[in-house]
């Protein structure tokens, strides 16, 4: 899949450490991500909405809900159920008493949770242990999301990647 990538911070090395994290987890190479230049050549647009929070280590301590994300599609075809246009992921900053150490791990969760969205996976987890609980609590991907990543990847699709 190709990535764009907005310019603005540390997106960049944001989804690249998500692109790492998901190639990993799918070990037989069924997903290799590479960030492209331009927006047009894209499967996929990562931008921030609205602020953009200051580069620093990430706070390793209990998490904070310092921001948000929202992925969407331009539109499903409803006799070619191809998508057609990039998907669009945006992360945004919740407004609160963060550290900016608290939001740079808040935000490292919440890019590799909307890329795991824009892999396939649609439904968020119950299990806060999960990097698909509706509001990522936890580092990295755990069990369960491997293996759902891992079926998704291995089952029929009923929705179609737009045409190259």
């Amino acid at each position: 899949m190709r990535f764009w990538v907005d310019p603005r911070g540390n997106m960049n090395a944001l989804v690249q450490n998500a692109i790492d994290v998901w190639q990993d987890e799918l070990i037989y190479g069924e997903f290799t991500g590479v960030i492209v230049s331009d927006s047009a050549h894209a499967d996929v647009q990562f931008t921030w909405s609205g602020a953009v929070p200051a580069t620093v280590p990430p706070d390793p301590g209990p998490p904070a809900l310092a921001c948000g994300g929202l992925t969407q599609n331009d539109s499903i075809g409803a006799t070619d159920h191809r998508i057609h246009g990039a998907l669009h992921s945006s992360i945004s900053l919740l407004t609160g008493s963060f550290t900016p150490g608290q939001v740079e791990a808040c935000v490292r969760r919440t890019v590799i949770h909307e890329m795991a969205h824009t892999l396939g996976i649609l439904d968020h987890s119950g299990d806060s242990t999960d990097i698909m609980y509706f509001t990522p609590l936890v580092p990295l991907p755990s069990r369960a999301d491997r293996t759902t990543m891992q079926v998704l990847y291995h089952t029929t699709p009923t929705i179609l990647p737009p045409v190259r």
